[in-house]
């Protein structure tokens, strides 16, 4: 009779300095004291409407990205708000709206076609690059930097044949590299350039990645994995 059948989830909060980040995922991203909690900046973001539900079903809310936290790079926040259509970039100090990418310009910067899945999750970002996964997984930048533009220049995308199902575990980036689950392997990318350095083989269908130095644990739905570089 019109209830949702899926409870309201927010992201875990970011702490960054003296700031905590709060993606509310209702329309507002907001920044708090870290020791007296006092409200430092609130803004508000355009919404995707939602359906209210009607007789037996539930409303309904389309949303384009996956419930991920927000990104500190710099004086930029970035975030992608499950109730969004837009990647937003915040000035980290005063809270205002610096820039808004939409969901399907990004796709289309990409090279993704509608329907064929695309990119729906905020992996990270460095510098003026910021990473997104989904189907596929891709690197776009802001030239003039994150505090001056939206970053809708591509810089790489793999793989080049969908092989990524959009509910594939996330990947895992550190400083110079990014490790991608994917159906059967883990590959594992040149930061910078998005290229093949080797493709790890699973014993199982890769889950969510932990990444230490010389180390890498694979946690799938029945196994745990581990594998070592003992001569790091």
């Amino acid at each position: 009779f019109g209830r949702l059948l899926e409870e309201f989830v927010a992201p875990p909060p970011v702490v960054h300095g003296d700031q905590v980040l709060m993606q509310t995922q209702l329309g507002a991203m907001c920044s708090v004291d870290l020791f007296t909690g006092e409200v430092q900046w609130k803004s508000l973001y355009q919404q995707i409407p939602f359906t209210p539900g009607t007789y037996y079903s539930q409303g309904e809310l389309r949303s384009v990205w996956r419930n991920m936290p927000p990104i500190v790079e710099g004086n930029t926040v970035l975030a992608t708000p499950f109730d969004s259509p837009h990647l937003l970039g915040f000035d980290l100090a005063s809270g205002t709206v610096l820039w808004e990418a939409s969901h399907s310009e990004l796709n289309a910067q990409g090279g993704i076609a509608t329907g064929s899945g695309g990119l729906e999750a905020l992996v990270g970002a460095q510098g003026d690059r910021v990473y997104f996964a989904g189907s596929k997984v891709a690197a776009f930048q802001a030239p003039r930097g994150l505090d001056r533009q939206a970053p809708l220049h591509r810089v790489w995308l793999f793989p080049p044949i969908n092989r990524l199902s959009r509910y594939s575990p996330l990947p895992v980036m550190t400083r110079e590299r990014m490790y991608v689950p994917g159906l059967q392997d883990i590959d594992c990318l040149e930061l910078d350039s998005g290229r093949l350095l080797e493709s790890i083989p699973s014993t199982s269908r890769p889950g969510n990645l932990l990444v230490g130095p010389g180390m890498l644990f694979n946690l799938s739905t029945y196994t745990l994995t581990a594998h070592f570089e003992w001569d790091h």
